[in-house]
This record gives structure tokens, sequence and C-alpha cells, in this order.
């Protein structure tokens, strides 16, 4: 073979080689295009990942009635003792008070149990709110409630607040893109009257005028004048030290 001749044949056989590589590289694009399009699809053969892993749940929400600590005065059911001016806020998952017992001495704890009521003031505007256990009163069963009372009127007959926390885990559902990534502390607050040693669940409307029959006429009076809402919690407050105050006479 001349020296001519052979340069021919090898640059024929480098030109051949470019060809099929480059038949090579469409071909791959191609096969892999087509085995996405297949997957999109929903075609081809399925393969088992197993379930993503999803971020560690967070928490949202607390246990406490308020975080912030209080300055409160307990009135104990040992030996009638009260102890004053300690910074305290209420845990409401296990009915008892963190006490805060100043830098450095880290924060105690005291049973729910021990205590009769007690005040919490709020640091910034003094106003108290007052407490009280709930097993003073009793339901429409004769039993005695586990936690603790707020009294927003007191008289003949009381309007208390009484609120309960529940856990509620996370339980998202990735696939759906439903339920909640996070373990979530709900809290819930309904509204109770109390005669007497019994507490009940406040009724509807109809149901508290009711309870102040025996003065219908001064309360439906004071209703229309004052335009109470009978849904409204800081209105009740009102229309109930009204009838406190009127059935004193």
């Amino acid at each position: 073979m001349t020296r001519v001749s052979a340069c021919c044949f090898l640059m024929m056989l480098l030109a051949s080689h470019v060809v099929r590589s480059q038949d090579d590289v469409t071909h791959n694009y191609m096969h892999k295009k087509n085995m996405m399009d297949r997957l999109l699809l929903g075609t081809g053969n399925n393969v088992a990942l197993g379930n993503l892993s999803s971020p560690t749940p967070g928490v949202v929400g607390d246990v406490y009635l308020t975080k912030e600590f209080k300055i409160s005065t307990f009135w104990l059911y040992d030996n009638n003792s009260v102890a004053k001016d300690l910074a305290a806020r209420l845990d409401l998952q296990r009915n008892e008070f963190d006490i805060h017992m100043g830098k450095g001495n880290g924060i105690r704890s005291l049973s729910g149990s021990r205590v009769r009521s007690v005040v919490m003031s709020d640091s910034v505007t003094l106003i108290p709110k007052y407490f009280i256990n709930g097993q003073e009163y009793k339901n429409e069963e004769d039993i005695p409630y586990l936690g603790f009372f707020q009294i927003l009127a007191e008289g003949e007959l009381s309007l208390l607040k009484f609120t309960t926390v529940t856990f509620k885990p996370a339980d998202t559902n990735p696939t759906h893109s439903t339920g909640s990534a996070d373990h979530r502390f709900m809290k819930k607050s309904k509204l109770y009257y109390a005669q007497g040693s019994k507490a009940i669940e406040l009724p509807n409307r109809r149901g508290i005028l009711k309870l102040m029959e025996s003065r219908q006429r001064e309360v439906n009076d004071y209703i229309k004048l004052n335009d109470i809402n009978l849904g409204d919690e800081r209105h009740l407050v009102i229309l109930f030290d009204y009838y406190n105050t009127i059935t004193k006479k």
C-alpha cells in the first residue's frame, strides 16, 4: 500500500470511529430520555424506593396556661398557709405549678393538689387573675374536677373558665400533603357557671337567661341598655357581675 493510500485508509478509519461515537452518544441520550418518559407516564418496571425520609417533627405550642411566669400568691391546703410573691406558671398537663426560685436557683414544682387557690398578676399590668382548685367543685355526676378554674365573676352565680391542653402527635402524610409535620399542644377553654359546690358548663343564650330568671326584668333591661352580647366572654363577665350585685340587695 502506497503512503497516500495508507493515509486515506487511516482518515476513513478515524471518520468511521467518530460517526460511531456520535451514534453511541445519540443512542444513549434517546435511551435515557425514553426511560424517563416511561417512568413519568407510569409505564415500565416499578422500583420500590421505600419511604422518603421526613424531617424530625418539631413541637408547636406548650403545656402552660401562660408561658410567662407571673407574680403569684398561693393559699395552700397545708394548714391554710400562704406563700407570697412567687414567680409561677401553671402546667396544665401535669396540674402543677413551676416556681422560679431566682437566678441560679432553678425551677421547682408545686403540686396543684396542695393549692386551694392562687392569685397571679402580670408583672407589667399588675392585673390580678384568681384561680381556684377544681376539686372545690363537682360536675353533674358529682365528680370533682382536676385542674384549676379561673374565677371571672363571683357571687350567687359565679362565672368560671376552665382550660385544658391536649397533645396531638405529628400525622403528616407526604403522599397526600395532609396532616401536620409537627407535634402540637392544643389548648381549649370552656366557660362554666357555679352555684354552691356545683360547676356546670355554661348553656346557650336561653339557658343563661333562665339561670337569671329570678331577676328577669332587670337582667333583660340591662342587656338591652348596655348592648350585651351573650357570646362575648367580656360581656358575660359584666352581666354576671351585675346579676350578683342586684341579688345581694
